[in-house]
Order: C-alpha cells, then sequence, then structure tokens
C-alpha cells in the first residue's frame, strides 16, 4: 500500500504509477572517507563497497568501516584511488586502483592480498594502474593502461589483449573502465574512451573496437542479452548489437542525456537521465516508472553517475558523494 502518484518522465512516457523513495546523502562527517566517490558495488550479503579516491568504505546501512592504503601492510590497499571493485568468492572482494594495481580483500581473515602477481616479463604492462573489472566464470578481465588482462583464477594463468590507443578516441588511461560481461558468458564489453566500445571475444581472446559519433559521449553500459548491450550516452540510450553490428536507439530515453543504467535481478532497469531524474523502466512491456523523492532531494545541480540494486532500494554516486535512496516506509512499489 502507500500513495500513487503520477507524472510524465522521458520522452513519449506519461500517466505511469511513481516509485516513492527517501534519500539520504553521506560524506565524510558520516565517516565516508572521502567525498569523491569513484565507485558502488554491492557483495552478495547485501554490504555495500564505496571506492573513493582515498579509500574504500564498506557500508552496512547504518554504519561505515574504513580500509585505507596508510595501515600496516597486510590490512592496506596497494593504493587510494579505487576505480573498481569486484566480488570475488563469497568473503573476498576484488579492488582496482589506478596508483597502485591491485588488492584482494579476504573478509574472514579482514587482511588484504597486496602481492597478486599477474607479472609476466613477456609483456610491457603498468601493473600499478587499473581501472576495471570483470569476471566471467574463473576468468578476471581487468583493464589496465593500455591492456586488458585475463587473470585464471584456478590455473593463475595470464592472457593479454594489447589495446592500439589512439588518444582521440580510446586509452584507458580514464578514471574508470566500466566492463561487463554480455548473457552469453563469451563477450565482454568496455568502455574505452568518451566514443568508443571495446568487444572482447574471450574464446579467441581478441578485441575489436567500435567508434562511435562524436556528438555525444558514452556514460555507461549495461548487458540486455547473449548479443545486445545498453549503452547509456550524452543524448539518449542505445541499444548496440554487436554479433550484428547495429546501433539503434531507445524511443522512451531519446534526445535526453542518459547518465547510468543498471539490470536489478528481475529484468527490469534502472535509469538515470537528464542529470536530477531516476525512473525504473521494463522493456519489455515499455513501462517506465519515475521515481518521486519523498524528500525532494535532487535539484538542478543534482548528477547520478551509478546506480547499486539494494535489498530495501538503490545506492548511487552523486555530486561524486555517495547517495542511499531507500523505499519510503509503509510504500510498497
Amino acid at each position: 500500500s502507500g500513495t500513487t502518484l503520477f507524472a510524465q518522465s522521458a520522452k513519449g512516457v506519461s500517466n505511469q504509477p511513481i516509485l516513492l523513495f527517501n534519500c539520504v546523502q553521506y560524506t565524510i562527517k558520516d565517516r565516508l572517507v572521502s567525498n569523491n566517490v569513484k565507485t558502488v558495488s554491492s557483495s552478495h550479503d547485501g554490504l555495500i563497497w564505496i571506492g573513493t579516491d582515498d579509500g574504500v568504505n564498506m557500508f552496512d546501512g547504518y554504519t561505515f568501516k574504513e580500509f585505507l592504503p596508510s595501515r600496516q601492510k597486510e590490512h592496506r590497499l596497494n593504493g587510494k584511488n579505487v576505480c573498481d571493485i569486484k566480488e570475488l568468492t563469497r568473503g573476498n572482494l576484488l579492488m582496482a586502483t589506478s596508483d597502485g594495481g591491485i588488492s584482494v580483500y579476504d573478509r574472514f581473515s579482514d587482511s588484504f592480498n597486496v602481492d597478486w602477481n599477474l607479472n609476466d616479463s613477456t609483456e610491457n604492462v603498468d601493473y600499478t594502474r587499473a581501472y576495471g573489472m570483470c569476471r566471467r566464470n574463473d576468468d578476471i578481465h581487468i583493464s589496465f593502461n593500455g591492456y586488458v588482462v585475463c587473470y585464471n583464477l584456478k590455473t593463475h594463468v595470464c592472457n593479454y589483449i594489447k589495446i592500439n590507443d589512439n588518444p582521440k578516441y580510446t586509452g584507458l588511461k580514464r578514471e574508470r573502465a566500466k566492463m561487463v560481461v554480455a548473457d552469453n558468458n563469451r563477450h565482454i564489453i568496455t568502455i574505452l574512451g568518451k566514443y568508443s566500445l571495446g568487444v572482447i571475444d574471450s574464446k579467441y581472446n581478441i578485441m575489436k573496437e567500435v567508434v562511435f559519433n562524436e556528438s555525444f559521449y558514452i556514460t555507461d553500459i549495461c548487458p540486455i542479452d547473449s548479443s545486445s548491450v545498453f549503452v547509456a550516452t550524452s543524448q539518449g540510450l542505445y541499444k548496440y548489437n554487436f554479433i550484428k553490428k547495429t546501433f539503434t536507439k531507445s524511443y522512451n530515453f531519446s534526445n535526453v542525456s542518459v547518465e547510468a543504467i543498471t539490470r536489478n535481478p528481475y529484468g527490469s532497469y534502472w535509469v538515470a537521465y537528464n542529470n536530477r531524474e531516476l525512473a525504473k523502466w521494463s522493456s519489455n512491456t515499455n513501462v517506465i516508472r519515475p521515481v518521486f523523492f519523498g524528500n525532494s532531494y535532487l535539484n538542478n545541480q543534482s548528477v547520478v553517475h551509478e546506480l547499486v540494486e539494494a535489498d530495501d532500494g538503490i545506492s548511487g554516486q552523486i555530486f561524486d558523494q555517495f547517495l542511499l535512496i531507500r523505499f519510503v516506509v509503509g510504500f510498497c512499489p
């Protein structure tokens, strides 16, 4: 039960029931290690992991735990500028930093393994600069500066994909190179630059670069099915079929700036657009349910950069800080 509201949202959508939420913003005053948030992730037990430019926070919905690079070796990160966080197994997390490389955190021993050896003398990889990651079965794909490294967790064997760096379009020198695994569990899609994607075929260990129109830039990617991904851009939401190599604009989010998109376990999507608007979208039924914030948190200066679904709401970045968005008590969406 709860209040049902209606409003007009993205192009072509109106009179859809609104989801009612409250927002809570957290800063260094709440023990966030830095107000400059780089990435937000979640683990299987519902904990939220927040990577910043000065370390990591674990958030249980009430309190923050800090992980800083300044602590003793066995309890510290390799670097402090955390660009991505991924769960390996139940209890372990992989953290990529652009100023120290890869660190593995063991939840049970509450310690870091800073000697996760990826080095191979045959390749000139700067392992201190890690920007993005994704997991496919026992393989971890990690984007370093100029390379994507595939590391097998069982065999500890590395394979390397060299990126032909075109400064105009590509290069993993950016702050974060997001990577996602397509639903066919074979292809990996990564953001290479403002206007380009990389499509990795893990069967043959090759990457093909896809360069899009310079009139817009890519902000996020999200898997759809075994052959397609959604591509969020500054000029709308697109569907890219990497098998047919077709690029189709989504009518519902056309001519708007789409900042972030994520898929929930039930097949719907959370979409942040127009800098300060948020909606839950079912691509199958084509229904968009805009989010109404009961405490009117978002304003004309708000920009949501990344979204992660939690048990009672969603989390994200805003103003480069951490934002928790929760369902209003007593309202069932």
